[in-house]
C-alpha cells in the first residue's frame, strides 16, 4: 500500500498522543514523515519515548536526523525534552547540555525575581514619599527622607549589577553632559578622607547637569556620574540621588 507523507505528517500530532504512530511504520517510512512535519515538545517526547522501545541506538540516530521541533517559550518542557534524547541516544553530551542549561535558565530566575522584588521595594517606598522625586522636595528634605534615599541609593546599585550584562558597553567621554560634569570633579581621595560638602553654587550647577541627565533619560552621561559618584555629592542632608534614582525605570 502506498503511503501519502503528506497527509500522514499532516495528522501525526493526533498519532503521537494516542503513542501509534512509531508502531504503524518502518524506519524509512517513519523518516520520510518526520521531514515533511514540525513537531511540538509534547510531540517530540512522545515519539522518542516510543521508539526508545522499538529502535537500537543507530536507527535512533536515523530518526533523530529528521526531527524538527517548536520549542516555543516553555524552558521546563525543552528540559524535560533533553532528558528524554540523552536516553534516547545514548549520548553523554545531552545530558551535559541539559545541566548547563538549567544552570543558566535557573540564574536567569533568579535575577529576575530579584529585580522584581527590588522595583517593588522601590515603588514602596515612592507610595510612602509622593515628594520624593519633586524639584521642590530638595529644599525641605529631612532626616528620614535622607535614610531612605540611602536605602534607595543602594538599590538602585544592585539594580546597576544586575542589569550589567545587558549594558556592559565601554562608556563614552565625549558628551555634553559628561564634559559639564568634568568641571566640577571631586578629587576622590579628599572627598572620602573629609567627607566634605562642594560649595553651594557647585552643588546646584551639579544637580542642574544630572538633572538634565534625568530629564533626557541620558544613559551615558548617568553612568559616567554614577561611576564618578557624582551622586554621592551632599549639602547637608540633600544628595543628588532625587536626580539619578527616577532614571532607574528607564534602564
Amino acid at each position: 500500500m502506498t503511503i501519502n507523507y503528506r497527509q500522514v505528517a499532516n495528522d501525526i500530532g493526533n498519532q503521537l498522543e494516542n503513542h501509534t504512530f512509531v508502531e504503524s511504520y518502518n524506519i524509512q517510512d517513519t523518516c520520510k514523515i518526520l521531514e515533511l512535519a514540525t513537531l511540538n515538545v509534547s510531540q517530540a517526547r512522545n515519539l522518542f519515548e516510543d521508539s526508545y522501545f522499538k529502535y537500537d541506538p543507530i536507527d535512533s540516530f536515523k530518526i533523530f536526523q529528521y526531527v524538527k521541533v517548536e520549542l516555543g517559550h516553555d524552558f521546563d518542557q525543552a528540559l524535560a525534552l533533553c532528558d528524554v534524547l540523552s536516553n534516547f541516544l545514548k549520548a553523554p553530551v545531552i545530558r551535559a547540555l541539559q545541566s548547563s542549561v538549567k544552570e543558566m535558565l535557573d540564574t536567569i530566575k533568579t535575577k529576575d525575581e530579584e529585580l522584581i522584588h527590588l522595583r517593588k521595594e522601590i515603588n514602596d517606598m515612592k507610595g510612602k514619599n509622593p515628594n520624593l522625586l519633586s524639584r521642590k522636595s530638595i529644599s525641605t528634605a529631612n532626616v528620614e527622607i535622607a535614610q531612605q534615599a540611602a536605602t534607595i541609593e543602594d538599590l538602585k546599585q544592585q539594580i546597576e549589577m544586575l542589569k550589567e550584562a545587558s549594558i556592559n558597553s565601554p562608556t563614552p567621554t565625549n558628551t555634553i553632559h559628561i564634559e559639564n560634569l568634568k568641571q566640577y570633579a571631586p578629587i576622590r581621595d579628599e572627598f572620602e578622607r573629609t567627607h566634605e560638602y562642594v560649595k553651594e553654587e557647585d552643588f546646584y550647577k551639579v544637580y542642574d547637569i544630572l538633572r538634565n541627565i534625568a530629564d533626557e533619560g541620558d544613559k551615558i552621561s548617568m553612568k559616567y556620574a554614577i561611576e564618578n559618584r557624582y551622586h554621592e555629592i551632599r549639602r547637608g542632608l540633600i544628595c543628588f540621588y532625587m536626580q539619578l534614582q527616577k532614571a532607574i525605570y528607564r534602564l
